[in-house]
């Protein structure tokens, strides 16, 4: 019998995070459809993973990394109409704009099959904030899919963190994150140097770099 192998998608991209793929791939397949909370410091590929995921279940092509659909291209941009992703506005998310998300989850996507809504910064939500989301959490519209990304699950309230899956995010290897500081700059001690002062983290690690702290050093 020959043997078949399967091709790799865009969430083949996310590294040394399996557990996390784990679940984003039970999201794609559509077995899991409860919020997902992706817990871990910053850098470490929590928003990057989500935002694979939601390539995979949006592409209207080849489902791989080079894909340049319409869908994949607006994602890329931050331009596609079913994505809304939430930030804290000066270190916290207020209640405002979670009444907003939970307006928009009622109603239809415009292109895509769903709705997707990233809230970065779970942690940081205060409490008029959480409790407007909660409902919407413990039963989430069919056409939305909400991650939840915080860096501290302790600072996320009880009740949030009971509406959702839960995924723990580890530090990255040193080894990785100095192959992603390589793609911009060659030199090998400097890069073997900025990824173990990271600390697991790939946004560490470019900033360090772009920040000439290993002078400073």
């Amino acid at each position: 019998y020959p043997s078949y192998q399967r091709v790799p998608t865009v969430l083949d991209e996310v590294r040394e995070q399996p557990e996390g793929v784990k679940f984003l791939r039970r999201v794609v397949e559509r077995k899991f459809i409860s919020p997902l909370l992706l817990v871990g410091d910053e850098g470490v590929g929590r928003r990057f993973s989500v935002i694979q995921t939601v390539k995979e279940l949006f592409c209207s092509g080849t489902k791989t990394s080079d894909c340049r659909c319409s869908d994949c291209v607006q994602i890329d941009q931050g331009l596609h109409p079913d994505i809304t992703v939430l930030t804290p506005d000066n270190g916290e998310i207020k209640v405002g704009p979670i009444r907003d998300v939970v307006k928009s989850a009622e109603s239809y996507p415009s292109l895509a099959p769903m709705k997707v809504f990233i809230i970065d910064g779970a942690d940081k939500m205060n409490t008029a904030a959480a409790n407007a989301l909660l409902k919407t959490l413990e039963e989430p519209p069919a056409t939305a899919l909400f991650f939840l990304l915080a860096e501290s699950a302790q600072k996320v309230i009880p009740t949030i963190k009971s509406r959702c899956g839960y995924v723990r995010y580890r530090p990255l290897s040193a080894p990785f994150v100095q192959s992603v500081l390589q793609r911009s700059d060659d030199d090998c001690t400097k890069s073997l140097i900025i990824a173990r002062m990271s600390e697991g983290s790939v946004g560490r690690a470019v900033q360090y770099l772009g920040a000439g702290r290993l002078a400073f050093r």
